[in-house]
């Protein structure tokens, strides 16, 4: 994409005009670049409107680029994204990008985070890939045994189910 098109889109996104938002959805969707992600990520805090959130949530999970798992990775936290962090946390589950080395992330948002974001952070954690994880895996266990006392009870269940499922995992990998 040429300079000059990205800042065109950036000041198309950054209109109060809906129907223009959406038009330039639409030309990124085709032929945007990953320099434009803190837009879409703005447009996410700015927009009450279903139909800009959805279209920039499917513009962001078709992402496929290590670029961009850091990016999420390096803002999931981001008290300026607080508003967002389950809209990231399902980008994270729903998108074809590996994140099995960010297990550790994944798991203080379950311990640390609401019930919501921890159901999030609990469904990447299920859909995440074992093959070589066995430290960190059994490492993320045992940061959930030692912090399950402190947990509500909602989230106790959950974790309750990870620990199993972790030790499963590294049956399966042993």
């Amino acid at each position: 994409m040429k300079e000059n098109n990205k800042n065109s889109y950036i000041e198309l996104l950054n209109t109060n005009n809906p129907i223009i938002i959406k038009e330039t959805l639409k030309k990124i969707q085709i032929d945007g670049d990953i320099d434009i992600i803190p837009s879409l990520f703005e447009l996410l805090v700015k927009y009450k409107n279903e139909e800009i959130g959805d279209t920039t949530l499917n513009i962001l999970k078709d992402i496929k680029l290590s670029k961009f798992k850091n990016y999420i990775l390096n803002n999931i936290n981001n008290p300026k994204y607080s508003k967002i962090k389950t809209n990231l946390l399902s980008i994270c589950w729903e998108s074809s990008i590996d994140f099995s080395d960010n297990l550790n992330i994944f798991a203080e948002i379950i311990i640390e985070d609401d019930f919501i974001n921890s159901f999030e952070a609990y469904t990447i954690i299920k859909n995440l890939n074992y093959d070589s994880n066995i430290d960190s895996t059994k490492e993320v266990i045992e940061y959930f045994k030692s912090n399950i006392q402190s947990i509500n009870s909602q989230k106790k269940e959950l974790i309750y189910d990870l620990i199993k499922f972790l030790e499963k995992q590294i049956d399966i990998q042993i």
